[in-house]
């Protein structure tokens, strides 16, 4: 006995090995071929398949252990009841020890082919009601691993049973007719006891025999049934299989794939790095430029802001000279009329004196014919008629000279008031022109100054405008990077988690007998590669988006690059510009400088030309008075005298007249060429000769033309000046539109990092 429990303990635990062999590949496979696959619905079926062939595994060798139990309980009554058979024959002792040797081994034999029949019988077929919920899958194992063994029928086990009757029956038969000759009387009830306990055994026999049978009989049809839908089942499982293979090997170039892309996007990533490390360093020079553009921007705003200054100072200045020159007008006007009187009252003098000669001439003709006729006795009449006359004339003159010279008093007088104001203004103007230097001296000193803290200012909020911009954009730059980085670190990061979790599933799969509550762990390995799946392809749409920002920056550094030579070459030509403006501005005032210092020194000539009209006047008064004391011979030649220095005086007066007239049309030409107004001089004034009138009339010439060649530069520089403006004000325009795109670059940048 206990070699045949061995045996069936080690038949057990083969069959055991075989169905947990069988589960393990079969569950290997269908585990494979799911994780491959993208289907998770199917998945998650054949996870349950295999959990309830687990479970029908475990119910399957729990119902064989309860019919193992059962066939020892059956085989211990058979061998009690063979022993008690066994023990009464020896009580008979019957003398035939043949009979007995026949007896007994063939209970033997019974016994033993008994036992191997329940042991060659197969264990599929002994299934308890409790097994009726046993699925199609695990009766195919079950079917697969029974498979191996000797298959034998349920005839040839009823062949067996009867076999076993007849040969009990025989033996009993046999038994009987010996016996009943030899047996004594006495063994009579110990072998009817006998009989009735081997009827009641076969009885049991007969019963045991007809509960198999029908057992077998259900058995099967259940295994006939089972077997059909397990073929049907198999063929589709060949069939998914078949699928999954394909998908697998689908799947595993899917992966290389995605494993080349990922590589080609590291690949990319870097040269998005080192794009974008240059194009930090060109984000960079480019603020530097727009720094070095704003600080020249400032510095021309400031340059025009003197410009404007200065400007109006000259206008200011040209205004109050036109004053001076109007007023200048107004008493050379005054002295005009005053030497036109003076010319008239000389014309009128210079008639007297000559209708005086023709007098003097007509009386020496007269003293001649006297002297002829009677040199005696007319001569003093006649002397005494012309001594009257000339006393006559000589006190009309005298009159006449004193009244011009009161006039001539009254205007030295007037003019020498005229001078003291001028002199006056000339005094005030010198004291306001130096309150006004020390006042521009004052305003410079403040304005550098307010340059030096605009300068300071300018300068501290640059340093912190820069900062912050710096900062924003060192922040900017830091937080792209860290995103690339941490795009980068999380691509790794997936990719060494994919092959980690390469690595655990190929583990995972040969260790699923202990993962039997997998199906959270696999829902959420799917959902990773789903989310897998979608981060890659947000970071190739990134990706995308960050070339196209890319090439708009790029484009954009280039317009700013172009924009940048522009705005330098236009502000060089501007300061060039500038230059030729300030000096043309600073010739302008040597000009005025210059003409000051003529106007200067051509009042001191008219000061001296008045000085000597008056000794002229006083020679002029001591002559007379001579003239008075002198004989009357004497007369003619101081009269002659009197007309030369008549004519002396006239000849410096004209001088005179030209002169002053001359530096009048020069002073207006000078302040009408300052101030770009046309040349109005008056043609009315009276010339005594035709000489001065044609030099007046080719200095005008001159005047204009040189008006006209100074009106056309004039008109070049306002141009300029306009187009000066209109640039700057397009530089702001154009600054504005700068700082408003930077502006939006560092929106955009800022929502692509977010």
């Amino acid at each position: 006995m206990n070699k045949n429990e061995k045996l069936f303990a080690a038949r057990q635990k083969l069959r055991e090995f075989q169905l947990n062999k069988q589960y393990q590949e079969g569950f290997h496979t269908h585990q494979t071929e799911n994780v491959n696959d993208g289907n998770s619905q199917e998945f998650e079926i054949n996870i349950n398949n295999h959990t309830r062939l687990i479970q029908n595994h475990t119910q399957l060798i729990d119902s064989r252990r309860a019919s193992l139990d059962f066939f020892e309980i059956v085989e211990d009554g058979v061998k009690r009841n063979l022993l008690d058979f066994s023990n009464v024959n020896e009580k008979s002792k019957i003398s035939n020890p043949a009979i007995s040797t026949f007896k007994s081994s063939p209970s033997i034999d019974l016994i033993s082919h008994d036992n191997e029949c329940l042991l060659s019988l197969p264990l599929d077929n002994v299934i308890t009601s409790e097994n009726k919920t046993v699925s199609g899958t695990n009766i195919s194992q079950h079917f697969f691993s029974s498979s191996n063994q000797p298959d034998l029928s349920s005839k040839h086990i009823l062949d067996i049973l009867h076999d076993n009757k007849f040969t009990t029956n025989s033996l009993e038969i046999n038994y009987d007719s010996e016996e009943e000759n030899k047996v004594s009387s006495e063994d009579v009830p110990i072998l009817n006891e006998l009989n009735f306990q081997l009827n009641q055994s076969q009885s049991k026999i007969s019963n045991l025999e007809n509960l198999a049978s029908t057992q077998s009989n259900n058995l099967n049809q259940k295994s006939i049934e089972e077997i059909d839908y397990l073929k049907k089942q198999i063929q589709m499982y060949s069939q998914t299989t078949d699928i999954l293979i394909t998908e697998k090997a689908d799947l595993n170039k899917l992966v290389s794939h995605y494993q080349i892309l990922i590589e080609n996007k590291n690949q990319i990533i870097k040269e998005l790095n080192r794009e974008f490390n240059s194009s930090e360093h060109r984000c960079n020079d480019l603020q530097n430029n727009l720094l070095q553009i704003q600080r020249l921007v400032s510095e021309i705003e400031e340059s025009h802001e003197l410009l404007q200054y200065n400007h109006k100072n000259l206008d200011n200045k040209c205004n109050e000279l036109e004053q001076c020159n109007e007023d200048q007008k107004l008493e050379i006007a005054e002295l005009q009329q005053n030497l036109n009187l003076k010319n008239i009252d000389l014309k009128r003098l210079s008639q007297e004196v000559q209708e005086n000669n023709k007098i003097l001439v007509l009386a020496e003709l007269k003293l001649q014919q006297l002297t002829n006729k009677s040199q005696h006795t007319n001569f003093f009449e006649d002397q005494s008629q012309i001594h009257t006359m000339v006393e006559e004339e000589s006190s009309k003159l005298h009159e006449h000279l004193k009244t011009f010279n009161a006039e001539k008093l009254e205007i030295f007088n007037h003019y020498e008031n005229y001078v003291k104001q001028l002199l006056n203004k000339c005094e005030n103007m010198g004291k306001d022109l130096l309150k006004s230097q020390t006042i521009i001296k004052n305003l410079k000193e403040r304005e550098e100054n307010l340059k030096k803290l605009y300068h300071q200012e300018t300068q501290k909020v640059e340093s912190f405008l820069s900062q912050e911009t710096n900062k924003t954009h060192d922040e900017y730059c830091t937080e792209k990077t860290n995103s690339f980085l941490q795009t980068q670190e999380y691509l790794t990061n997936t990719l060494s988690e994919k092959e980690i979790e390469i690595e655990l599933l190929k583990k995972e799969i040969t260790e699923l007998q202990e993962l039997k509550n997998q199906d959270i762990e696999i829902s959420k390995l799917v959902s990773a590669l789903e989310s897998e799946q979608l981060g890659a392809s947000r970071a190739i749409s990134q990706n995308q988006q960050l070339k196209k920002q890319l090439s708009e920056m790029q484009d954009a550094f280039s317009t700013l690059s172009n924009t940048k030579v522009d705005l330098t070459q236009q502000l060089h030509y501007e300061l060039k510009v500038n230059e030729e403006l300030i000096s043309q501005l600073n010739s302008l005032i040597s000009k005025n400088e210059q003409l000051q210092n003529e106007l200067d020194k051509k009042i001191a000539i008219i000061n001296t030309m008045e000085m000597e009209k008056s000794q002229i006047k006083l020679n002029v008064y001591e002559e007379n008075d001579q003239t008075q004391s002198c004989n009357s011979i004497n007369s003619s030649e101081k009269s002659q005298h009197t007309l030369d220095s008549k004519k002396m005086c006239e000849i410096t007066n004209q001088k005179l007249n030209f002169e002053s007239e001359t530096f009048a049309t020069t002073v207006n030409n000078d302040l009408q060429i300052q101030n770009g107004e046309p040349i109005k001089k008056d043609n009315d004034c009276l010339f005594t000769t035709e000489k001065i009138n044609e030099n007046f009339g080719e200095s005008k010439e001159t005047h204009s033309e040189a008006n006209d060649m100074i009106i056309e530069p004039r008109k070049k520089l306002e141009k300029r000046f306009k187009d000066l403006i209109e640039k700057v004000a397009e530089l702001t325009d154009e600054k504005q539109r700068l700082e408003h795109l930077v502006l939006q670059l560092q929106g955009e940048t800022e929502t692509i990092g977010k």
